[in-house]
């Protein structure tokens, strides 16, 4: 990392990160090009961090990711203008994840509601034991590819906006 000064390394500061974002991009590789799809996510970080998606079942990025499993991923927030007295003093107020992994499909129906249960938690802010109360319709779950990212490396950084008052 260029900027050391930036660095965020504590887990529960990058944790932070996580509970903040609402979307991840996920990078692969198709047909020996880049191509970059935002979503939806959940997580999960006991021993190893494992990030939670779900989408259609066919697609460029399912193909892609079945082809070549391991991924980029990035997620940002706190976007904030920092203003200086001249154009070359400004900067930009963030907090972002970059990091790698591999992707892994999850197939039966208990592995996919586990997962769109922690999907659930990150997007909807609805605590733990009303989720669980949801009924999901197995077509449904049926329908939809459901898979995670077990991430191997990550990098956090950040440059926080300091308020007048601190």
């Amino acid at each position: 990392m260029r900027r050391s000064d930036r660095a965020i390394v504590k887990k529960e500061e990058i944790e932070n990160i996580l509970l903040s974002c609402k979307v991840c991009r996920l990078a692969m590789i198709e047909n020996n090009q880049p191509y970059i799809v935002p979503l939806n996510f959940g997580y999960t970080w006991d021993d190893e961090l494992i990030l939670y998606f779900h989408g259609a079942k066919q697609g460029r990025k399912i193909d892609a990711m079945k082809i070549n499993k391991e991924v980029c991923f990035e997620m940002d927030c706190d976007h904030e203008l920092i203003p200086g007295d001249y154009a070359t003093d400004y900067s930009y107020g963030y907090r972002s994840i970059i990091g790698y992994g591999k992707i892994s499909f999850k197939e039966t129906m208990e592995e996919k509601r586990k997962a769109l249960e922690v999907l659930m938690l990150q997007q909807a802010n609805m605590p733990k034991h009303l989720i669980e109360k949801l009924p999901y319709e197995n077509k449904w779950v049926d329908a939809c590819a459901v898979f995670t990212l077990k991430v191997t490396s990550l990098q956090a950084k950040g440059q926080i906006v300091k308020k007048e008052s601190e």
